[in-house]
């Protein structure tokens, strides 16, 4: 596997399910819920939308929300 040659920017997936049961997604989660990180500043919320391509995944910022 190649190195993602693109920089890294933090986020989240809502969702991103492709014929899976609910139960599945269920265990999943409960499985891998442990993420720990250092506290961090977030300025800005995106919301972004994402096509696949041959190339690989497309992201697209749709609107951009400022927070205090």
């Amino acid at each position: 596997m190649k190195p993602e040659k693109r920089p890294y920017r933090p986020h989240v997936t809502l969702a991103y399910l492709k014929r899976a049961h609910p139960a599945e997604v269920g265990r999943w989660v409960a499985d891998n819920n442990l993420l720990q990180s250092p506290p961090f500043r977030v300025t800005w919320l995106g919301l972004w939308s994402s096509t696949l391509h041959r190339q690989g995944s497309r992201y697209d910022l749709q609107r951009e929300y400022p927070l205090q």
